[in-house]
């Protein structure tokens, strides 16, 4: 076979597996078999091939074009497993994450059907590659002076389509994004942009937003007082993220002091949130988290939470985990976002070995007391802000090595109130079912921790000038024993874009405050909770600083709608959108224009953030 035909031949084997593996991850991830633009990828997946045509070697040639489909198999693998656990896209920003968060991955997360299908096509590329290549095949005689046409031809489509590519980006950048801010809007909306655009076109633009060096104004503009404005002066605050802490935790029987907590406190019980626990985490302590991520930060923030408490405040964070297994490298990350001391596993149980994530960490109703032991013992007679991330209901809830603890302690009481009906498994009678009761003995073990820490700080004399602040930081997305979500089963869904799934629970609970305020039933997000704080303390705070204002401002009692990084996606209770546009529609009544301009406001403010961001980088 003549050299030239033959190497035809391997970039149509080579587009052939490309496009089968394109289709059959996005049939898994957007059940749909192509992009919005469909020949973008087509393209630039052309301008990889291109070199082969002046690769002289065989072997070269083959491993050259290998090399490019097996890093789009795997990306594709990846993203379409990443995507059916947490509706998100593999990001650049995440590569930070592999090696130690590889540990926190489930084997159910692997779609084995799908894994299986793409291997079968990467094996059948490498035995038409090979039959292609073999030195027996037979030969056609083409002119040379063919082939040079040929190439001259085929580097002048090159620029052609290298031209096409450039148009294709400038009509998206223009048409579809009526910010100015294209390669901010393409990270909000990744996965949007992901489906649309393809694999290879998105992570350019990605790559290119990193050395994007637009500047966005940053305006100040001060937060007003309020009748609740200096209510809580100079009280501590403590704040806890509940690992999964979801709505259905919360029983008067089962979990007493979290529903005395909510029932006598200010429950936000129209509460969503949908993101990793860092980003959950960032949100509580700074109002926001950044699209291009925090680990390269270089100086403090000086508008978290701590940071604006430091001078008057002693500011702790405390999450038993150790710096070994700790994938988000909090040891260097806590203090760059304010706080003075950092509490991990190391220094809240010293003396016990380091646990790993198939489930043998120490119990929160355990660590809790050290943790007490550490605010009521502080030298420093100023009051404190302590920030606990909780981490026993953490999954996966099947084969957990500590399980036994949770059986012991709390199995008795659950199995009494599921006799009686004051506890029902949400997905009783299916395999699974075990698994919620063994995450809803974890939920009592949290709430013993919580009844520990409000009989502590009351036999110390500091339960009524304390603020506790509680909130749930995503859904329970942990598969179940026959390898599908839990929360999906919960709610009887096949999307990842319904706003039920992410309910969660968060209150405010202060004797004073209670007094004052009854239930609230306004759409929320923990985007409020640092701006709610500093309002009660009696901080002034810029808007722009935030994603959302106190729920004590007049701001804050018009529609709201929350971001999750995470999917990518804005919402409330009652519309959806992934992009600029209404995508899913769960109140008809809703006012969809004034949502839509909504979006377009925080979209403007998210650039202007993330540029915020970036000069503390």
């Amino acid at each position: 076979m003549n050299w030239f035909l033959r190497k035809s031949l391997n970039v149509v084997i080579y587009f052939l597996a490309l496009i089968f593996i394109k289709a059959i991850s996005y049939y898994f991830m957007f059940s749909d078999v192509y992009s919005g633009y469909v020949l973008l990828e087509p393209l630039f997946c052309l301008l990889f091939v291109t070199p082969i045509f002046f690769i002289k070697s065989r072997k070269l040639e083959c491993v050259y074009l290998t090399l490019f489909v097996t890093l789009y198999l795997i990306l594709y693998v990846v993203n379409t497993n990443f995507f059916s656990v947490y509706g998100d896209i593999f990001s650049m920003t995440y590569f930070n994450l592999i090696g130690g968060g590889l540990a926190v991955v489930d084997s159910s997360y692997i779609n084995i059907c799908h894994l299986g299908i793409c291997l079968f096509l990467y094996v059948e590329y490498l035995v038409l590659l090979y039959l292609n290549n073999k030195k027996s095949n037979f030969h056609f005689d083409i002119p040379a002076k063919f082939i040079k046409k040929c190439l001259i031809g085929g580097l002048s489509f090159m620029l052609l389509i290298c031209g096409v590519i450039s148009v294709n980006f400038v009509t998206i950048e223009n048409n579809e994004n009526q910010y100015d801010q294209s390669l901010d809007y393409i990270l909000i909306s990744k996965n949007y942009y992901f489906e649309k655009l393809g694999m290879f076109p998105y992570y350019f633009q990605e790559i290119k937003s990193f050395f994007d060096t637009d500047k966005y104004e940053q305006k100040v503009d001060i937060s007003k007082a309020n009748e609740y404005t200096s209510l809580l002066e100079d009280f501590n605050v403590f704040t806890i993220m509940i690992e999964t802490g979801i709505q259905e935790i919360v029983n008067p029987v089962l979990t007493p002091n979290l529903y005395k907590l909510l029932n006598d406190g200010v429950n936000l019980e129209n509460t969503y949130s949908k993101n990793k626990t860092n980003m959950s985490e960032c949100i509580g302590i700074t109002g926001y988290y950044p699209t291009s991520g925090i680990t390269s930060l270089k100086e403090t923030l000086d508008f978290s939470l701590p940071s604006i408490l430091n001078d008057k405040y002693d500011t702790m964070y405390f999450h038993d985990v150790s710096s070994s297994v700790d994938i988000y490298r909090r040891r260097n990350l806590i203090p760059l976002l304010g706080f003075e001391n950092v509490y991990l596993h190391e220094e809240i149980l010293p003396n016990t070995e380091g646990w790993h994530w198939g489930g043998n960490y120490p119990l929160d109703s355990v660590v809790v007391d050290k943790i007490c032991d550490t605010i009521l013992n502080k030298a420093s007679d100023d009051p404190f802000y302590a920030y606990w991330t909780t981490l026993q209901m953490h999954g996966p809830y099947h084969g957990r090595y500590n399980s036994y603890l949770l059986q012991g302690k709390y199995a008795s009481k659950l199995n009494s109130a599921k006799a009686v009906g004051d506890y029902v498994n949400p997905i009783e009678g299916d395999e699974s079912a075990s698994c919620f009761d063994t995450f809803m003995l974890a939920a009592m073990d949290f709430d013993c921790a919580l009844g520990i820490l409000f009989d502590r700080f009351e036999s110390a004399g500091i339960l009524d000038k304390t603020l506790f602040v509680v909130y749930g930081d995503h859904d329970l997305y942990y598969n179940g024993k026959d390898g599908n979500s839990i929360s999906s089963k919960m709610y009887d869904l096949d999307t990842l874009y319904d706003p039920k799934m992410y309910k969660v629970v968060m209150g405010f609970y202060n004797e004073t405050l209670n007094k004052m305020v009854s239930d609230i039933d306004q759409f929320a997000s923990p985007y409020v909770i640092v701006p709610t704080i500093l309002d009660l303390l009696g901080y002034q705070y810029n808007y722009n600083d935030y994603m959302a204002t106190s729920i004590f401002d007049e701001e804050f009692t018009k529609t709201q709608v929350f971001y999750s990084l995470e999917l990518t996606s804005f919402f409330n209770n009652k519309l959806w959108s992934k992009g600029a546009t209404i995508d899913y529609v769960y109140d008809n009544k809703a006012d969809q224009d004034e949502f839509i301009q909504i979006v377009r406001s925080q979209l403007n403010k998210i650039t202007v953030l993330n540029d915020k961001y970036n000069e503390y980088r």
